[in-house]
């Protein structure tokens, strides 16, 4: 989890947040973030592109990225 607030003004983006923390881990490593819709509970369509995270900035920015992969899951999609 973040608190994103608390790094004041990230410019360019917040997309250097993740670049940081994927050049931190390296190329073996694995970010996950949490990116739940609650989508089945609300009975909702889950689409895996597009339905957006009901839980936080940063995965929500992690899920729209290019080189992001989300999982299946209409609930607790990673």
């Amino acid at each position: 989890h973040s608190f994103l607030a608390k790094l004041g003004k990230v410019t360019p983006s917040y997309d250097i947040v993740i670049d940081t923390l994927i050049e931190v881990i390296g190329q073996d490593g694995t970010l996950i973030f949490p990116v739940f819709t609650y989508s089945y509970f609300d009975k909702l369509a889950y689409d895996v592109q597009n339905s957006p995270s009901k839980v936080g900035l940063l995965g929500e920015i992690a899920r729209k990225r290019e080189d992001s992969v989300r999982s299946l899951d209409p609930c607790f999609s990673m």
